[in-house]
């Protein structure tokens, strides 16, 4: 029967082109190529491949402006408040449903005999090409865009260490389709509303400088992709007030750059346990505390790959990180997260 949309050949370019790019490093082309063989031949296809159709339809009607600027459009001066910044920077744009086609593409893993985490691997990797489409009309340089996509190959490698799986077990692509999530250099940025925080509602000063509600902060993800030198973070803060000044006119007064971050990465107590010369330090040293929370070790999946059952005697100790968050637990220690801000002066 013929397939409206894409021809069968085409989608089969499609995820040879993107495996190539973003999962060459991990070894995954020939596992998850073998898995779109058997997904092709099954009862599943004609339902995934609408899904894909239904998906590239709702993504070219995403939010996206086109650009006057290398940068994005130029057309907002920075003194405005957070709400008066372009709504595609925000990610807010629910035009592409994406986290309800996660879920219809892991409900066909019966009738396509495959796990559902690789079948949502597929799914989201074989929508690149509509996504990189929005980033060129936006005017981000493809530099920034591959980068950015590379979290689709780190995301891949934290299924295959969790589960022995090549997919994706988390619902974490939204901000690559809809334009709003850039690497730049070692870390990820976006941009959010400090309304959005229960903690910043209220004005709160951190190093002299106000942070108000209707201000625009610059969030911060730490991807998976090795370790962190405190030289490589300063750099990507760096280039992320670049980056971002460089979609506000010319001649206006903008704001300071205020980066904000909620990671179990700024748990506190790490400063009486990790090693001295453990590269979290200096990233957690940059950032004020407005809150933690314990979270009984939802967090440790990432320094662990297992899930934690509240024992420690479970936890792998490869490294000396592993081994101190470990003997940490052992000792009583109370895992977490928190919320930290900070006020980036850019380095001369």
């Amino acid at each position: 029967m013929e397939q409206k949309g894409l021809a069968m050949d085409l989608w089969e370019k499609r995820l040879e082109d993107y495996l190539a790019e973003y999962t060459l490093p991990y070894g995954a082309e020939h596992n998850l190529n073998r898995v779109f063989r058997v997904l092709k031949l099954s009862a599943a296809w004609p339902d995934f491949v609408k899904l894909l159709e239904k998906s590239r339809e709702e993504l070219m009607e995403t939010e996206v402006p086109g650009s006057s600027g290398k940068r994005g459009p130029s057309v907002l001066p920075a003194s405005l408040p957070g709400d008066a910044w372009p709504l595609w920077l925000y990610g807010a744009d629910r035009t592409f449903a994406y986290e309800a086609h996660m879920k219809e593409t892991a409900a066909l893993k019966d009738a396509a005999r495959i796990h559902p985490y690789s079948l949502q691997y597929l799914y989201s990797i074989l929508l690149l090409e509509d996504a990189a489409v929005l980033w060129d009309k936006a005017g981000i340089p493809r530099e920034i865009r591959h980068d950015s996509f590379e979290d689709f190959g780190y995301k891949l490698l934290e299924c295959r260490k969790m589960y022995g799986i090549d997919g994706t077990f988390v619902d974490w692509f939204r901000r690559f389709y809809t334009v709003s999530r850039f690497k730049l250099g070692r870390l990820q940025f976006e941009l959010v509303h400090a309304s959005d925080y229960d903690e910043l509602k209220e004005p709160v000063k951190i190093n002299g400088t106000m942070i108000t509600p209707d201000m625009t902060l610059i969030n911060v993800h730490i991807p998976s992709c090795g370790h962190m030198p405190y030289e490589s973070v300063a750099d990507a803060y760096d280039k992320a007030v670049e980056f971002f000044d460089g979609l506000r006119l010319e001649g206006t007064d903008p704001q300071p750059p205020v980066f904000v971050c909620h990671s179990w990465l700024l748990w506190p107590d790490q400063e009486d346990f990790l090693p001295r010369k453990c590269n979290v330090l200096p990233f957690m040293r940059d950032y004020t505390i407005v809150d933690k929370w314990p979270d009984q070790g939802s967090n440790l999946w990432r320094a662990f790959y297992v899930k934690y059952t509240g024992d420690p005697a479970m936890l792998p100790r490869n490294g000396s990180f592993q081994r101190a968050w470990a003997e940490y637990l052992e000792n009583g220690g109370e895992c977490g997260a928190a919320l930290g801000l900070m006020v980036w002066n850019k380095r001369a």
